[in-house]
């Protein structure tokens, strides 16, 4: 998450991502498309467990580092 973090603001303020920042979850180089459909597909699957969750009743807001983790491995 930090290296698309990092990646998204030097986009965002006009520059070229780094190589370093631009990686898959599994820390392959990557595009910035791929990056962002993996980032796309990391988020989908939190928000899942997310709902998930809150429809089985437990504490609403959930812990974000904990859902990513949560994710299982590509």
């Amino acid at each position: 998450m930090r290296r698309a973090y990092n990646a998204r603001s030097v986009v965002v303020h006009g520059g070229l991502p780094d190589e370093a920042d631009l990686r898959t979850p599994d820390g392959e180089p990557c595009s910035v498309g791929t990056c962002a459909n993996e980032l796309e597909e990391l988020v989908r699957g939190a928000i899942r467990i997310a709902l998930a969750a809150f429809v089985s009743g437990e504490p609403f807001p959930p812990d974000g580092d904990a859902l990513l983790l949560a994710l299982p491995d590509a």
